[in-house]
């Protein structure tokens, strides 16, 4: 079965633990006077020497200390972007614009076509991911001034095939009939099919918005 999705020239597709200790300190002292019982016994004071004491030590006068002077390293200049290239001719941008339809037009023509409703799916699925990433791939270039009205209104117009594509691609992974979400989708992908292509012939692109086949030959 051909739908617009198969004739198209279009770009569719992040305790620490800690332990305490407890220090614990203790001392004992003890002494016994023996006495005779039939003598009495006279104990002598003991004299005790004064125990010298050290003067409490006075506190050193603060010594001045010089500012440290920390060197600070110059911020690095803010990277200035590169100035973009210059902008391509209406001929150069139009070679790269054809060739890169002409790339993805070979990759969906490589894609075997469905034989049955069953192989729908896995077709439809492989088909929106070229189409997207062609359609990510056009939207890198850069026209010249003289086209980028036309350019922007066309990629508006393959953005939405590509929406539309995706929108048919999520009811048929939900279980939904693949042949039915297919017959019903490609009225309205034809008829942005054939706005893409009238705005890809009037930016003067041979391949982009063509019928023709990878290989050259015109498609029925």
């Amino acid at each position: 079965m051909e739908t617009a999705l198969t004739s198209s020239r279009i770009t569719r597709t992040a305790a620490a633990l800690a332990a305490s200790a407890a220090i614990l300190l203790g001392a004992a002292a003890c002494g016994d006077d023996d006495a005779d019982a039939t003598t009495a016994a006279a104990t002598a004071p003991v004299a005790t020497a004064p125990i010298a004491t050290a003067p409490p030590a006075t506190a050193a006068p603060p010594v001045a200390t010089a500012p440290v002077v920390t060197a600070t390293t110059p911020a690095a200049p803010a990277t200035t972007p590169a100035a973009p290239g210059p902008t391509p001719t209406a001929d150069e941008f139009r070679r790269s614009a054809d060739a890169i339809c002409v790339r993805y037009d070979a990759q969906l023509e490589a894609l075997p076509a469905p034989t049955s409703s069953a192989e729908i799916p896995a077709y439809f699925r492989r088909a929106v991911a070229i189409y997207r990433a062609q359609y990510g791939e056009l939207q890198g270039l850069v026209p010249p001034p003289e086209l980028k009205p036309d350019y922007d209104a066309a990629l508006g117009i393959l953005g939405r095939i590509v929406a539309r594509a995706e929108q048919a691609e999520r009811r048929i992974a939900a279980g939904e009939d693949a042949a039915t979400v297919v017959q019903e989708a490609t009225p309205e992908l034809d008829a942005l099919n054939a706005q893409a292509d009238a705005r890809a012939q009037a930016l003067g692109l041979t391949r982009c918005g063509s019928d023709d086949d990878a290989d050259g030959t015109t498609t029925s």
